[in-house]
């Protein structure tokens, strides 16, 4: 039978029992953009609030890169080398697993909200964009 407790263990003895803290891990976040410096800033951004963040300067295994941290929000630039942002949203969002983690479709491009569709993206943010949108597009997606 499991446990109904996590990390408590009982002395049968005495009856105590002993229940063990866990860190409280922060959320995780994954960030993919070409451009070293948007990471730079974006992951210091996130950083600050709270998040854990992974970055990516390209979408090469991006399925399996996202599995293996099942991050609570996805940022996903247009123009990221391997095969772009637009495959590589469609590809998760294609995954049975990761097809409910939101993902936030970032671009320069005019034409940011068409983009965002095709990728299948939850949300978009056309660059440039200053800390505290980014901060309010994470908050939106997260609240979902």
């Amino acid at each position: 039978m499991a446990p109904l407790l996590k990390n408590c263990s009982v002395d049968s003895t005495v009856r105590n029992f002993t229940m063990q803290k866990e860190p409280l891990s922060a959320p995780s976040l994954i960030i993919f953009d070409d451009e070293e410096d948007i990471l730079l800033i974006c992951a210091s951004v996130l950083k600050s609030l709270g998040w854990s963040v992974a970055t990516y300067t390209d979408v090469n295994d991006v399925v399996s890169r996202v599995s293996d941290i099942m991050p609570a929000v996805i940022i996903m630039d247009h123009h990221v080398p391997k095969d772009g942002g637009i495959k590589a949203s469609q590809r998760i969002k294609q995954n049975d697993l990761l097809k409910y983690i939101p993902i936030i479709f970032i671009s320069a491009n005019l034409q940011i909200e068409t983009l965002a569709a095709a990728a299948g993206a939850d949300y978009w943010m056309s660059k440039p964009f200053t800390p505290e949108q980014l901060e309010a597009a994470v908050e939106r997606a997260t609240a979902r």
